[in-house]
């Protein structure tokens, strides 16, 4: 089970990069873009996402996460769990 404490706000960074891969958003390979977040307490990466908000061949949207002590997932229709 993942652990639960209370966690001073100054100790978490969160990371967000909301247009990865510029370049081929830009040239049209929607494909290939995806969204970035990631969280760190204390210097140590505890949590991330990666969103896929433009999927190939008409698919639905996806986000595939994972939270240190609690395992990963994918939310979307038509993915399985990682």
């Amino acid at each position: 089970a993942a652990c639960e404490r209370a966690v001073p706000m100054a100790d978490i960074a969160v990371f967000v990069d909301p247009l990865d891969g510029t370049r081929e958003f830009v040239e049209g390979r929607l494909g290939n873009v995806q969204s970035l977040v990631g969280i760190a307490v204390d210097g140590r990466a505890v949590a991330g996402a990666v969103g896929l908000p433009f999927p190939e061949e008409g698919g639905e949207p996806q986000v595939l996460y994972a939270l240190v002590g609690a395992g990963s997932g994918a939310l979307g229709r038509g993915v399985n769990s990682v």
